[in-house]
């Protein structure tokens, strides 16, 4: 799992994963995109803090795309 170091990234990835695990308790269906969509780049490694392997591929080729 590749974690950005800037602090600031790292609380907004704390702060999403609250959010999903939210949505998780009230039986919501948890897109890491939608999520993230402020912050596009923490998509993958909130997909993969939160187990949603099915999600990775397609996160990770569109994030290879945006670079």
């Amino acid at each position: 799992m590749t974690l950005s170091r800037n602090a600031e990234d790292q609380e907004h990835l704390i702060a999403f994963v609250r959010q999903a695990l939210e949505r998780m308790d009230r039986g919501e269906a948890i897109d890491a995109r939608e999520l993230c969509r402020d912050r596009p780049h923490l998509a993958v490694p909130l997909a993969e803090v939160l187990g949603l392997h099915d999600e990775l591929a397609t996160l990770q080729q569109e994030a290879l795309r945006e670079d």
